[in-house]
């Protein structure tokens, strides 16, 4: 949701800041949180911080950190939620239930966007990455799972991922833009 009350406060609706927010500025193109919606996501947030496992992906790095490289004769750039010192990536994710998210990380693109991660580091001449996430249940219990996965897993990703950027740098070099469907 949008904020207006100052650094990390939330803009309650009604509250002078949100009404001075929202006549200068029209009604938000999406809908403000809700005080329950609010509280859901720093449940889920401060629950990928609790077990063992997450807990120790998240004790010592970098959160927000960036990369760039060029890859395909493009210039690519990457943000990743976590930068572990000693070089592993860790992406944060919620998920509705645990037992599938293995083939919603497939269906949401999470192992294309997890080799691209990957791609961008090891361009960048900085050596092999391990890639983690760590997924927590948008519902109660907001049960909490960590997965790690292996450069043979994301092969095949980082392989589509290649394969589109070379077509993206095909397409910009011809300047033509092909649907698939002519």
């Amino acid at each position: 949701g949008r904020r207006d009350a100052g650094p990390g406060r939330p803009c309650p609706p009604g509250a002078r800041p949100c009404t001075r927010w929202l006549a200068a500025d029209g009604p938000p193109a999406e809908r403000v949180l809700t005080p329950a919606e609010d509280r859901e996501i720093r449940i889920t947030r401060d629950a990928g911080r609790s077990p063992r496992a997450a807990a120790a992906l998240l004790a010592d790095g970098w959160p927000e950190r960036c990369a760039g490289a060029e890859i395909a004769g493009l210039l690519c750039r990457a943000r990743f939620d976590w930068l572990r010192q000693g070089g592993m990536i860790v992406d944060r994710k919620t998920a509705a239930d645990l037992g599938r998210f293995e083939a919603d990380a497939r269906r949401f693109g999470y192992l294309n966007q997890f080799a691209f991660y990957r791609d961008v580091v090891l361009a960048a001449g900085a050596g092999e990455v391990a890639v983690a996430a760590v997924v927590v249940e948008k519902r109660a219990p907001y049960r909490v799972g960590v997965w790690e996965f292996s450069p043979d897993v994301l092969g095949p990703y980082a392989a589509q991922n290649l394969a589109a950027l070379k077509a993206l740098a095909r397409c910009r070099s011809q300047n033509r833009w092909p649907t698939g469907y002519e």
